[in-house]
């Protein structure tokens, strides 16, 4: 039966900082954002000397709204925001920024071989596109729009005829 409960609030973890030797594992502390802060503080402090602590499985907390009982770890594992999400965070901002110069120079890479390669697409495009007609009317299936045949003889007649096509 659980006569009392502790509660962390926010000055205790800026207190367990000045710490070096801390051993509370027989208190029922309440698991809360505080113990999450206190679970940051004993990773993030080399300094400090947990009795017991086993990298946060050596102590438990309760939840708020029934007597469950957890380790520290599984607690910040499962309810704790990770700070990597975190917009607040360094972490955060840095791999953001270097996301953002990756696409923009990958994004540049490929605008330029576009730009480099824009007849040999264009061409592509003109060839698939009259591939297309050609299924639509097998009638365009030439290569030329006039085709004239003529003999030597009648040599300055057909000039004459080609230039008014033109």
């Amino acid at each position: 039966m659980i006569l009392f409960q502790i509660f962390l609030n926010e000055g205790l973890p800026q207190t367990f900082s000045r710490l070096k030797v801390l051993d509370f594992r027989s208190n029922p502390i309440v698991c809360d954002e505080f113990t999450a802060e206190f679970f940051r503080l004993t990773q993030t402090n080399p300094d400090l000397e947990v009795q017991g602590w086993n990298n946060g499985t050596g102590y438990v907390c309760r939840l708020e709204n029934n007597l469950t009982e957890i380790t520290y770890k599984e607690y910040f594992d499962q309810y704790v925001w990770d700070d990597s999400t975190d917009p607040s965070s360094d972490k955060w901002a840095s791999g953001f920024l270097l996301g953002s110069v990756s696409m923009f120079g990958l994004a540049s890479f490929v605008c330029y071989n576009i730009y480099q390669k824009r007849f040999y697409i264009n061409y592509f495009f003109l060839l698939r596109r009259r591939k297309l007609m050609e299924k639509r009317d097998p009638e365009l299936d030439y290569t030329y729009d006039v085709f004239v045949s003529y003999s030597q003889v009648i040599c300055l007649h057909v000039e004459l005829i080609l230039c008014h096509l033109k």
